[in-house]
């Protein structure tokens, strides 16, 4: 079976008119000599409707082991030859059916050599589409009439795989830029496995990914995996251009590891659980911003119990364990503090004052309940979360104000929009 290493090929060929007064030279020669560039497990002629006759000639041509493997499939109607929705369709069925006969992307090579002007324009973009191998064009010098002459045919190559991986990676760095993470890693690792023969677009996507895998941990709060990956970003940053000012600095490399350190004493915990707040509030934004209502509400509700776990520490309350355990257990000691500060956390808890309060939380699906946050919540969500951020200033402006300088730097579309200003009318 025709292979070239582990991958079998195909030859795709469109097939026109030549010139009527030399077949052979001008139709039959370029797709032969094109046939002869390879080993193929499938050979398949494009001819419009008014050509089949001389694909069946092309086919004669070749040698009979040869011809055995090739396929004529002729475009269905007259005039689709200049059609290009047509030739796109039917030319994507016949890519179709030799995927499912074994050939991979990788195997497929698209001639557009002869045929109409939209044929071999629809064949490339097929060619695209699919992320074949090679799109190649027998050409040479060319003689009086127009004709490439004989011996001096050669076959001139374009990849397609690397025009899509080029466009993938385009899409890899849009998702980033739209703080889907996840996604971002995905597309960019599969480029870069995809194209190892090409180093400076396999490193492009080697950025891209360790980038997003980066930006990954943090949103999902690992803070020491993602402190880890951010040193070694930080060491050696990104040179795409579209990855500029992305790169960690090592302000960011160190609060993350702050955020993964384990306090020693109180005065540690009490730092500790600021920045852990402000890093809670700034994910809560996010989740809320990509509409995972749920996410943000047990979010912007652990901020409040760390504001009150804040608040007793600095005013030197004792609690133990039992009251971590309890939340309500903790909200009366901060209610016997009678603090101002303590005060305003109680209404946030309870929802006193507006917006919703510890109940409702507590009959989400995610918690005790079945009820779900949805998109009708999204303004008081928004406004929760705003409380919240007014509280953390309150207590203490300027630690409030660098631990959320520093959260934010986890969000790449927030980062993005800053740095390209507003729009201009």
């Amino acid at each position: 079976m025709a292979s070239e290493g582990r991958f079998l090929r195909a030859l795709v060929c469109t097939v026109g008119q030549g010139h009527k007064a030399d077949h052979q030279r001008t139709l039959v020669d370029p797709i032969v000599k094109s046939v002869q560039d390879g080993r193929w497990a499938h050979i398949v002629l494009l001819p419009s409707a008014a050509t089949a006759v001389l694909a069946d000639m092309v086919q004669k041509a070749l040698p009979s082991e040869v011809a055995a493997a090739t396929t004529v499939a002729a475009l269905p109607a007259d005039g689709a030859e200049e059609d290009f929705d047509a030739c796109v369709t039917h030319f994507g069925r016949v890519v179709e059916v030799l995927l499912t006969q074994g050939i991979p992307p990788r195997g497929l090579v698209f001639d557009i050599t002869r045929g109409t002007k939209v044929m071999s324009s629809a064949l490339a973009l097929v060619a695209v589409q699919y992320g074949a191998e090679e799109l190649r064009y027998v050409t040479g010098t060319r003689g009086d009439a127009g004709v490439v002459m004989a011996g001096t045919e050669r076959i001139s190559r374009i990849r397609p795989r690397i025009v899509l991986a080029r466009r993938r990676l385009d899409d890899a760095t849009t998702l980033l830029r739209s703080n889907a993470y996840e996604a971002a890693f995905k597309l960019a690792d599969e480029v870069q496995k995809d194209i190892p023969d090409v180093p400076d677009l396999a490193r492009a996507a080697q950025e891209t990914a360790d980038l997003a895998a980066f930006y990954a941990a943090w949103d999902r709060l690992d803070h020491d995996g993602a402190a880890a990956l951010g040193a070694k970003i930080e060491a050696d940053p990104p040179r795409v251009s579209a990855l500029a000012g992305l790169a960690p600095s090592g302000d960011v490399v160190k609060y993350l590891q702050s955020l993964a350190a384990v306090c020693q004493d109180d005065r540690d915990r009490v730092a500790a659980d600021r920045r852990l707040a402000a890093e809670l509030l700034v994910n809560a934004e996010r989740r809320l911003q990509a509409g995972h209502f749920e996410d943000a509400i047990v979010r912007a509700y652990r901020v409040v119990e760390l504001m009150a776990e804040v608040l007793l520490r600095t005013q030197s309350v004792a609690f133990d364990d039992a009251d971590m355990d309890d939340r309500g257990g903790l909200m009366d000691r901060l209610r016997a503090l009678n603090h101002p500060l303590g005060d305003r956390i109680l209404r946030l808890f309870s929802g006193t004052g507006g917006g919703f309060g510890i109940r409702r939380r507590n009959r989400s699906l995610l918690i005790h309940g079945r009820d779900v946050f949805t998109a009708d919540d999204r303004e008081a969500l928004q406004k929760k979360l705003d409380d919240l951020a007014e509280l953390l200033q309150r207590e203490q402006p300027s630690m409030a104000a660098a631990n959320l300088g520093l959260a934010r730097k986890g969000d790449v579309a927030r980062l993005v929009s800053r740095r390209q200003g507003p729009a201009r009318a």
